[in-house]
């Protein structure tokens, strides 16, 4: 079991991986501060509206992030 904290970290790094971007270039696509991305990483709660960002860096949707099996196992979520 994770938290769904630990999942967003761990579908950031998923999705970055698959589309073939680095962190810095993450963040500058969804138009913030690489500093705030890197404390999502290590452990900071993004706002709704900072990982709405992101999924715009990504371009997808909200849906399509959460669509992920990594948050069907979040105990923290039940």
């Amino acid at each position: 079991m994770m938290t769904s904290q630990e999942a967003v970290v761990l579908r950031i790094q998923e999705l970055c991986q698959q589309k073939g971007l680095t962190y810095y270039n993450l963040a500058y696509l969804s138009a913030i501060p690489k500093s705030s991305l890197m404390s999502i990483l290590y452990g900071t709660n993004p706002t709704i509206t900072t990982l709405n960002k992101i999924c715009g860096g990504f371009d997808i949707s909200l849906q399509e992030f959460f669509s992920s099996e990594l948050f069907s196992d979040c105990d923290d979520l039940e």
